[in-house]
């Protein structure tokens, strides 16, 4: 399983505090993906990830008010995308699959950074 590099001229969505709380999630999922090659128990990267869930809400949050704040027609594509991902890593975690769920965490939000906030890049 490959971590995600980060590149600024790649990730950077032209926002400092969206760009840095990206940075953050991203710097939290390699981590995991650390733990996880280094074979660390199963719970105790859940119980990482559970305290990540707080952090991804919270970016999830801060991301739709600065899109509304602007009169953004992306907003609700946005809503759509966190409660589809929130779906996914919940069922995700039950089933108790670390490496599918780390899997999904890479190319979730590789995908979300890269296509659905970039149609924001240069809007906040």
């Amino acid at each position: 399983m490959q971590q995600i590099e980060w590149n600024d001229d790649q990730f950077s969505v032209g926002h400092q505090l969206l760009d840095a709380q990206h940075h953050q999630i991203i710097t939290a999922i390699n981590r995991l993906i650390e733990r996880y090659l280094k074979q660390d128990l199963q719970e105790d990267i859940y119980k990482e990830l559970h305290e990540m869930l707080t952090q991804f809400e919270s970016h999830f949050a801060v991301e739709e008010l600065l899109l509304q704040q602007k009169g953004s027609s992306l907003v609700q594509n946005q809503i759509e995308a966190h409660e589809i991902y929130n779906s996914a890593v919940m069922r995700l975690i039950t089933k108790n699959s670390v490496e599918e769920t780390l899997l999904y965490l890479v190319a979730w939000w590789t995908d979300h950074i890269l296509i659905d906030d970039m149609k924001y890049k240069g809007e906040l």
